[in-house]
This record gives structure tokens, sequence and C-alpha cells, in this order.
């Protein structure tokens, strides 16, 4: 199974690296269900900034009371509840080096709620600092499909996003 490219995008701001976000949501919404979106790229590379426009366009009932930031120390926040049509899971793996560390987070749970949705919430977890999927211990864990987004920050302010479903 190749790969399918959703989109190719450079930005030159922050909003605008938001509004990627806020397209590879309406996408995924468009398909139905929940997804992993795994996210690479390297410290200021504007993770959060297109997480937090996702999330807008994901779950805005649950952004408008809490606002996106990045869960570096916590690991993971939750945005939407049980009443909410669509949840957001928001890792950041930063901090994660051994399959141990993931799953102390809950990891196979919050799978479990994007494979799996139940009461009609559809969940979506963004994961930022995708690459420690990279080391051989935490490969495995990786979802086969998932969609999986590359920014690149330029020493001009720009980024290059690319976002594809594997």
């Amino acid at each position: 199974m190749g790969r399918e490219t959703i989109f190719e995008r450079r930005t030159d701001c922050p909003e605008r690296t938001a509004e990627a976000g806020a397209e590879l949501a309406r996408w995924l919404i468009g398909r139905g269900g929940g997804a992993f979106v795994a996210i690479y790229g390297e410290l200021g590379a504007g993770k959060t900034a297109f997480v937090a426009g996702f999330a807008e366009a994901w779950a805005p009932e649950a952004v408008a009371r809490s606002p996106i930031h990045s869960p570096t120390f916590t690991i993971v926040e939750e945005y939407g509840g049980t009443q909410a049509s669509r949840r957001l899971i928001h890792m950041d793996l930063f901090r994660i080096n051994t399959a141990r560390d993931l799953y102390s987070v809950g990891f196979d749970e919050y799978m479990e709620q994007v494979e799996r949705p139940a009461g009609g919430v559809a969940t979506a977890c963004c994961a930022e600092f995708a690459q420690r999927f990279d080391s051989p211990e935490l490969a495995p864990l990786l979802p086969q499909r998932h969609v999986r987004v590359e920014i690149t920050a330029w020493a001009d302010g720009c980024r290059n996003i690319s976002a594809d479903v594997v």
C-alpha cells in the first residue's frame, strides 16, 4: 500500500501553518471517522501551530473552551468530551523514549478511541515529534494506517508542509 498525497504547502507565518492544519482536519472530516496524525518536525518547526489550526476545524467547541498549547510536559491533552461530535487527543512525544513511556500515558486507550469511536464521537490523535516512531522499539506502535505530516522550517521563516495518508 502506497502513499496518497493530501497536500503540499509552503507557509510564511504561524497563521498560514494553522490554516494548513485546518485544511487537513476538513479533509479528514469529509472522509468520516477518526484518524491518527503523525507530525514530524524539529523544535520550532510549527507543529503546535499546525495542531491549533487542525483543532479549530476538528473540534471548534472544545477549542473555544480550552486553547491549544504544546503538551511538552503533560505529554497528552484531550479536547472535547462525551457531548462533542469530535474529540482531539494532542500528544507531544518529545519526552517519550520507550514503549513503556508511551503506554504509561495511555497510548493504547487513545488508539482504541481513534479506531473504534464510542457513541458516534470521532477521535483524532495528533502526535507531535512523531520521529520517535523511527526507533526500533516504537516503530511497531505507529498505526499502519495514519496521516504523515512533515513540517520543515527554513531560515527565512517559511515552512514546507506535506500531508500524506500512509
